[in-house]
């Protein structure tokens, strides 16, 4: 189930990084691509700012591990426009 998912990947969160492997084939995400000197900005301070973005919008939100340049806030919910709302 898509909640069992989620809560794994939250609790991993608390000891490393969290890649999502089948991130591509997924109807329930929304990517954004944020520079990695932006990232503090939008996560806020020990992620206040995600924690409120996801009470506001009924999603569950997290930036997985860097690859590169930028960093991928990734924006999980069933309801594509909660996910818009979010982004």
């Amino acid at each position: 189930t898509r909640a069992r998912t989620y809560l794994k990947w939250l609790l991993k969160q608390r000891h490393g990084s969290v890649y999502v492997d089948d991130l591509r084939d997924r109807d329930d995400v929304t990517i954004v691509q944020v520079p990695r000197d932006a990232i503090g900005f939008v996560t806020g301070n020990r992620g206040s700012s995600l924690r409120h973005v996801e009470e506001e919008s009924g999603t569950f939100c997290f930036v997985e591990g860097g690859r590169g340049e930028s960093e991928q806030l990734l924006i999980f919910g069933h309801i594509r426009a909660d996910r818009e709302l979010a982004e």
